[in-house]
């Protein structure tokens, strides 16, 4: 179970990641 929850969690990281990167304002989030 916790495997599981380890997974879910990079995977909404990665996902926020790509979302962060699609968009113009990087400097502004970071």
């Amino acid at each position: 179970e916790i495997i599981v929850i380890v997974i879910k969690s990079i995977g909404e990281f990665i996902n926020s990641v790509v979302k962060i990167a699609k968009k113009p304002h990087i400097i502004e989030i970071m």
